[in-house]
C-alpha cells in the first residue's frame, strides 16, 4: 500500500494485469492484511480478487501455495507487490507451453550489485543462480515474475514456511524445465529508498492506468 505518485504502488500493478486480461487475482498479505482488503475489496478493474492471508510469515514460497489454496488453479501468473516490470504477459504465457515446470522472467541489468544473477543455457532454461556479488557490469537478474504449477512446487517442497528463492529454484532448476523470457522493459524495485523516491517521479504517468 505503499504511496507512489498519490496512489497505492499495488494499483499500478493491478491496472497493469488488467491490460492483459486477467479476470482473477489473489493477493497475498500479512501485514496490514485489513487495509489492504478495505481498500481494493472484492473486485478492481474487471478483475475479481481474493486475499490469502498469512497468520504468521510464511516466506515467499509459502505465500504462494497458500494463494493457490485460495483458488482452483493448478498454474498461476506469480509477481512480487514491491516491483515493476513491464513484459509482455502474452508472450510470456504463450512461451510457457515450451516448458514442462514454468516460466521466470529475466531482467539485464547495469551494475547488479544488490541482486543475484541467474545462468541459462542457449534454449533459455534456468541453469543456476549466482549470488550478490559486487563489480558486475551487466547481469542478468530474476525480475520476481514467474508462471508456476502448483504441483511442481508442492512435489519438491514439503513445507509450509519457505523461500521460493532459497528451498525451489536453487535446490531444483537443475532436475527442472524452467524456461526464462527475457524482458528489456521498464524496471523498478521499490524496496530500497533511492527506487522508492526515483517511482514518485516515473509513475506521474503509467501506460497502464485506467482511464
Amino acid at each position: 500500500m505503499a504511496i507512489v505518485a498519490g496512489r497505492p504502488f499495488l494499483e499500478y500493478i493491478l491496472d497493469y494485469l488488467s491490460a492483459y486480461g486477467i479476470a482473477e487475482v489473489v493477493l497475498a498479505t500479512g501485514h496490514l492484511a485489513e487495509s489492504v482488503s478495505r481498500h481494493f475489496g472484492n473486485s478492481y478493474s474487471s478483475m475479481s480478487i481474493k486475499y490469502a492471508v498469512e497468520e504468521s510469515p510464511l516466506g515467499t514460497g509459502g505465500a504462494i501455495m497458500n494463494g493457490f489454496e485460495k483458488c482452483d488453479a493448478k498454474e498461476a501468473l506469480i509477481l512480487n507487490g514491491d516491483s515493476f516490470l513491464d513484459v509482455d504477459l502474452t508472450h510470456l504465457l504463450n512461451a510457457a507451453n515450451v516448458h514442462a515446470d514454468g516460466m521466470m522472467v529475466l531482467r539485464e541489468m547495469k551494475n547488479p550489485d544488490r541482486f543475484g544473477t541467474v545462468d541459462t543455457d542457449v534454449s533459455g532454461r534456468v541453469l543456476d543462480f549466482q549470488e550478490k556479488r559486487a563489480g558486475l557490469d551487466v547481469g542478468v537478474i530474476n525480475a520476481g515474475i514467474y508462471l508456476l504449477k502448483k504441483e511442481v512446487i508442492s512435489t519438491c517442497v514439503q513445507k509450509t514456511q519457505f523461500s521460493i528463492e532459497e528451498d525451489f529454484f536453487k535446490p531444483f532448476v537443475s532436475s527442472l524445465d524452467i524456461g526464462t523470457q527475457l524482458s528489456d522493459g521498464y524496471f523498478i524495485d521499490i524496496g530500497i529508498p533511492e527506487e522508492f523516491e526515483r517511482a514518485q517521479q516515473d509513475f506521474q504517468s503509467f501506460k497502464y492506468a485506467k482511464a
